[in-house]
């Protein structure tokens, strides 16, 4: 809650700051505060860089937390591939990957993102993910998902 506030001190000490909204509205939606502001930030930045791979992530999970999850996948796929295996960004793509069912393709982000540092709530929605990808793999090795 006290990066949120930061984030929302620079915002309106620059408010043309694009990195300062893009901040506010990224945590804003970690912490589920002002979500109608954050996600409507979190467009209006995408849409005026849609090749800005944290703006992108940002609008990503908004759309995620509004159970647009097939929509965030399809902005994330737009990226260069080297992009979303940065760490930060690929961390959200497997989040996105295993709630569009698509388990499998999340293990190498996964991976990727172990060497990143995030916040606790980005690390609860990352285990979130790992745990759903142990999950199937497990019940893919015990014959369970084969019958």
């Amino acid at each position: 809650a006290a990066l949120r506030r930061l984030a929302a001190k620079l915002t309106e000490a620059d408010p043309r700051s694009e990195d300062a909204r893009n901040d506010f509205a990224f945590l804003s939606l970690l912490l589920f505060e002002d979500m109608e502001r954050a996600s409507r930030l979190a467009r209006e930045l995408y849409q005026e860089h849609p090749d800005n791979a944290a703006y992108a992530s940002t609008h990503a999970l908004a759309l995620h937390l509004y159970g647009r999850s097939e929509e965030a996948l399809g902005i994330m796929k737009k990226l260069p591939p080297e992009r979303l295996e940065e760490p930060s960004v690929a961390a959200y793509y497997a989040i996105l990957l295993v709630a569009n069912r698509e388990p499998a393709r999340a293990i190498p982000f996964l991976r990727l993102a172990e060497s990143a540092r995030f916040l606790p709530e980005e690390r609860r929605m990352i285990a979130e993910a790992a745990n759903a990808v142990a999950m199937v793999a497990g019940s893919l090795t015990s014959g369970d998902g084969l019958r």
